[in-house]
């Protein structure tokens, strides 16, 4: 189930009122070389304003320019298209997926609904969303719970501890490693293996979270109640062990996942 707050609009972000600067239509558009501004009855130019015309918003820049593309102003960002108008709703740019509210703001940093908007406005794809939650390629949450950051962190305790005392280098938690850990524990709760309900193998999900790497391993487990249950099961198991304790392997990226009511557990290791 979802957390309730993952429901919630953050209404910093989805509101910013087009107030008093804003005008109808009293005035016309002139084309001034490659671009357009809003000339009023008197003559003048609108500069840092918004305009409505036809039903759509525009906004004049401080030199009295129509703006296209992105625009941050009143302490949010806008989209307006080639012919100026403010978008709203869904709306494809270049290569992502992003959602402005009906004023026109762009959703960040939170949910809209089942999607998930990262800190750029981008739509976050397979991967697993800061509070823990999985998104698949259309960017839809999927319903596999949520991951215990708490639980992470002591497993990363637990094996730094167990390499120190081998002399080894601690291994670095790395967010991007997280994420793919996280997407591979939500993975085993249907097909429990190294290779990934697709056919793919466990290694792709590093290409779908954007890391590169020279060498990589996975230590996958699943029914442990505890980071301690799960760790020693690991350590007594020769192929999980000479992960954990490689010296090649720096960075590590650690997914504990509670699905009804087992806890699936996912480490991924680079050099």
């Amino acid at each position: 189930m979802k957390h309730t707050l993952r429901r919630s609009f953050i209404l910093a972000f989805l509101m910013v009122l087009l107030c008093a600067q804003a005008l109808a239509a009293s005035g016309s558009w002139v084309q001034s070389g490659d671009d357009w501004k809003w000339q009023t009855k008197d003559g003048s130019f609108l500069t840092s304003s918004w305009v409505k015309n036809s039903k759509h918003w525009y906004y004049m820049d401080d030199t009295g320019c129509m703006v296209t593309g992105f625009a941050d102003l009143d302490g949010s960002t806008y989209y307006f298209d080639a012919s100026g108008c403010m978008v709203t709703g869904w709306k494809q740019i270049e290569d992502g997926w992003y959602y402005f509210s009906s004023s026109g703001a762009m959703i960040r940093d939170g949910w809209m609904k089942d999607y998930y908007f990262g800190h750029d406005g981008k739509m976050l794809v397979n991967t697993v969303t800061p509070d823990g939650y999985q998104v698949d390629s259309s960017g839809k949450w999927i319903d596999t719970g949520a991951c215990n950051a708490g639980f992470e962190a002591e497993i990363l305790r637990l094996v730094n501890e167990a390499r120190n005392a081998a002399g080894l280098s601690s291994l670095v938690l790395d967010p991007t490693l997280t994420a793919a850990a996280r997407v591979r524990a939500s993975e085993i709760t249907s097909v429990y293996d190294h290779v990934r309900p697709d056919g793919r193998d466990c290694f792709s999900v590093l290409s779908d979270v954007g890391r590169g790497f020279e060498m990589a391993a996975e230590n996958i487990a699943m029914g442990q109640k505890t980071p301690a249950q799960v760790f020693r099961a690991w350590m007594e198991s020769p192929g999980h062990y000479a992960n954990i304790m490689d010296p090649a392997l720096r960075r590590i990226g650690i997914g504990a996942l509670k699905w009804k009511k087992h806890y699936y557990w996912a480490q991924i290791f680079t050099d």
